[in-house]
């Protein structure tokens, strides 16, 4: 739902950036960060809101368990992306 009314947020303010103040690519790029950060706001208040039973209830060592073998994951995701557009020509 709340990725409904970003979509809807970024189509109007896409709008009104690009075409209604003529600002062009600088402006599409503004109205995405700017329905990014209502994205981002919105689930901020809906994890720390406290009215829905499932959400938020603070830090617990589980959510810790996997986070070391998941920052080598991304690590070396990034390394062999590098290696490979290395190889690539025109770069």
């Amino acid at each position: 739902m709340l990725s409904s009314f970003q979509f809807l947020i970024h189509i109007l303010l896409s709008i009104l950036f690009v075409y209604k103040l003529n600002m062009g690519v600088s402006g599409a790029m503004i109205a995405l960060s700017m329905s990014s950060w209502f994205l981002m706001i919105g689930e901020f208040i809906y994890i720390f809101g406290g009215w829905c039973l499932d959400s938020w209830k603070g830090f617990i060592v589980a959510a810790f368990k996997d986070l070391v073998p998941l920052g080598a994951m991304d690590l070396w995701y990034y390394v062999v992306l590098v290696l490979l557009a290395g190889y690539m020509p025109n770069t």
